[in-house]
């Protein structure tokens, strides 16, 4: 019976034993448990780092709240506000307040302007003449536009006279229109034809041309003394002067500039018929006319290599004239001075 016994108590240690070792392998997974014998220490250590490792709370909280709370809330709150508030009324509010009242105000003004006056004819049926050279215009003041021009001793039918200007209302190639009273009258004025040919050998106008070149070139000169000394519009010897002067500048801008062989540059005739002028030329036309219109003068720098000009008295006074330039003045003629239309001379 003991020895009975005894194996039945060495198979129940053996499977202690066998027990025991396989439950610290399966809990711990180290021998070195095993051999240090501390079991309950051993098998305590790893389930306290699992709890660690596997806490998901910390990591769930924590990150996903701090992260994405800034950017949901300052990205789009910062970007739109400005865009939507800024752009729109800095840029509607002066296009629709200034442009606007800025192209309507003059439309709106001028309009008026143009209607405010209102004028009263005292009704007319005659014929009548100009007295000179003069404008006619769309109302019967000298604001209105131009829309043509009379000449000297032209017909035309008298309509009216407006009683706020006294202008005269006419039919103007068969349009209503308006002249000056100043300017029309019931007769033809008297023009003042020169009826003896100044003495060509004072200034020597036609030297080495033929008689019938000079009273071709003699023809246009007197043509234009007679236009000027019959407009009404000019009342000073001054304004007479200078509009010759002027008349053969215009000539002269027709011109070719230099000499020719046959030297008609030299002479009235070059300038008035033959197309060619210097400034020698152009002084001795200019000198002509003023023969017809009654005037003396004096030859500046005749025959010289220098520019040349006419001296003569106007209105009691010792002026000059420049037939090239096209001006004349009182006193003497300088170079760089101005004329009084602005102009700086140099010669």
């Amino acid at each position: 019976m003991k020895i009975k016994f005894k194996k039945v108590f060495l198979c129940f240690a053996v499977l202690a034993v066998v027990m025991t070792g396989c439950g610290n392998m399966a809990d711990t997974g180290h021998k070195e448990t095993l051999q240090n014998g501390e079991v309950v220490e051993t098998t305590m250590v790893p389930e306290v780092a699992d709890i660690q490792e596997n806490t998901e709370t910390p990591k769930e909280t924590v990150t996903p709240e701090v992260t994405e709370m800034p950017q949901e809330t300052a990205t789009p709150e910062v970007t739109e506000m400005p865009q939507e508030t800024a752009i729109p009324d800095v840029t509607e509010a002066p296009q629709e307040t200034v442009i606007p009242e800025t192209t309507e105000t003059p439309e709106e003004t001028d309009a008026p302007e143009e209607n405010l006056q209102v004028y009263t004819y005292t009704e007319l049926s005659t014929v009548m003449y100009a007295q000179s050279e003069v404008n006619v215009r769309s109302i019967p003041s000298a604001d209105g536009v131009k829309i043509g021009r009379l000449s000297v001793n032209e017909e035309v039918s008298v309509t009216g006279q407006c009683n706020e200007t006294e202008w005269y209302r006419i039919l103007y190639e068969n349009t209503v229109a308006y002249v000056s009273n100043n300017y029309l009258a019931s007769e033809k004025v008297e023009i003042q034809v020169s009826q003896t040919v100044p003495n060509d050998s004072i200034h020597n106008y036609y030297k080495n041309l033929t008689s019938e070149q000079a009273e071709a070139a003699d023809a246009v000169a007197k043509q234009i003394a007679d236009s000027i000394m019959s407009n009404a519009a000019y009342t000073t010897d001054l304004e007479r002067v200078n509009a010759a002067a002027q008349t053969v500048a215009a000539y002269c801008g027709q011109c070719t500039y230099g000499s020719d062989a046959a030297k008609w540059y030299r002479s009235p005739y070059g300038v008035f018929v033959g197309g060619v002028y210097t400034c020698a030329g152009s002084t001795r036309a200019l000198g002509r006319v003023l023969d017809f219109m009654g005037f003396n003068w004096q030859h500046v720098n005749e025959n010289q290599n220098a520019h040349q000009w006419c001296v003569l008295v106007m209105d009691g006074q010792t002026g000059f004239a420049d037939g090239m330039g096209g001006f004349a003045g009182y006193g003497e003629m300088i170079s760089g001075m101005t004329l009084p239309d602005g102009r700086i001379i140099y010669f």
